[in-house]
């Protein structure tokens, strides 16, 4: 199915930063000074300004783009943030159990904006079957399959 919409994917738009962009930074430098201070931070630094800033951004964002923009976020967990029209989570099946699935996304549901989206990604074959039965079950849940590439290499 294809299905054309006027919004906006915030990839990683997560209650915490992700370890593997956490594991990014810190393999490039450990010495890093995020707010411009001129005294170094941590990374536990780093960790409590995004669990701090990233609702003010999903709110300046919305407060922006106005009522008629979806915002969805692939969120990695809970979010019950009030400013999205939903969330999408990889891997149910994998990562995430249907039934958790089920109240990941009823929680974003129970907080959001209409029109709500639910999106789940199929990751591998094993997240079918749990996928496309939440997306039969749930009301504006919708599934697709991610396909992923192989990155290039560093210059």
């Amino acid at each position: 199915m294809t299905w054309q919409w006027d919004g906006i994917f915030l990839d990683n738009c997560t209650p915490t930063i992700p370890g593997h962009i956490l594991k990014a930074i810190t393999l490039q430098t450990e010495e890093f000074d995020f707010d411009n201070d001129g005294v170094l931070d941590t990374v536990e630094d780093a960790q409590r300004s995004y669990e701090t800033w990233r609702p003010y951004f999903t709110r300046r964002l919305r407060e922006e783009l106005g009522d008629g923009v979806i915002l969805i976020a692939n969120s990695g967990g809970v979010l019950d943030d009030p400013q999205l029209n939903g969330i999408s989570l990889e891997a149910i099946g994998t990562l995430w159990t249907e039934e958790e699935a089920t109240d990941i996304l009823e929680r974003q549901r129970a907080v959001g904006r209409s029109p709500w989206l639910g999106i789940g990604w199929v990751e591998n074959a094993t997240d079918i079957d749990p996928t496309s039965s939440l997306a039969r079950r749930l009301d504006g849940v919708y599934y697709g399959v991610k396909r992923q590439f192989p990155l290039p290499p560093p210059r």
